[in-house]
């Protein structure tokens, strides 16, 4: 009897620590940020659908107010076009991608890479487009 009550003892002591350092770790993410143990003050979604024809959403998210630029590439990382380049506030943001270069050519099929840099960092995904 006194093994089953020790062994129930460890395990409510084993819950409230796990359930402790839990907490702990929720406190450290706030608004898209994290602590400093490689956090990034914005983040960037993979687009959807991928692959796409003829068009495609990118989403990504702000903690605070940042400068970006967002722009897509070809495999070679020549510039497509320009997506974005303007000052957003906190909060999360969806641009859609219409397959067109920044002449408004459609684009041919091909893997392409956007990035989003703001803030010192920069962020790139890669994106299909089929035809």
């Amino acid at each position: 009897m006194n093994k089953i009550f020790s062994f129930f003892i460890l395990l409510l002591l084993f819950t409230a620590i796990s359930c402790k350092e839990e907490t702990v770790v929720m406190s450290l993410i706030k608004d898209g940020e994290e602590s400093k143990e490689g956090v990034i003050p914005f983040r960037l979604e993979q687009n959807f659908p991928n692959p796409f024809n003829p068009s495609t959403s990118i989403g990504f998210g702000l903690g605070k107010e940042t400068r970006l630029k967002m722009n897509v590439f070809t495999e070679d990382w020549e510039l497509v076009d320009v997506l974005l380049d303007e000052t957003k506030t906190p909060g999360t943001y969806v641009i859609e991608f219409e397959g067109l270069n920044d002449k408004g050519k459609a684009l041919p099929s091909g893997n392409y890479y956007y990035t989003l840099e703001g803030d010192g960092l920069i962020l790139t995904r890669q994106m299909t487009l089929l035809k």
